[in-house]
């Protein structure tokens, strides 16, 4: 029988820790969830990246580089 032994790489964990859900992603600008939606819905900052059709997350750079320039 074959024994299940995980796979760690680095990078894709690394990468994992650098995406943000919604309820992470809001407090870092200051905002409440229903507005920061509301202002990445009118294109006022930066969009999602889906995991799935109903999972939206937010990649950590992008927030960092649009807190920089605002």
């Amino acid at each position: 029988m074959h024994q299940f032994t995980p796979h760690t790489n680095e990078a894709l964990i690394r990468g994992l820790s650098q995406i943000l859900t919604v309820h992470e992603a809001a407090p870092l600008l200051g905002v409440s969830r229903s507005t920061f939606l509301s202002r990445v819905k009118a294109g006022a900052w930066p969009q999602p990246v889906y995991l799935s059709p109903r999972r939206p997350v937010w990649r950590m750079d992008d927030l960092v580089t649009f807190i920089e320039n605002v």
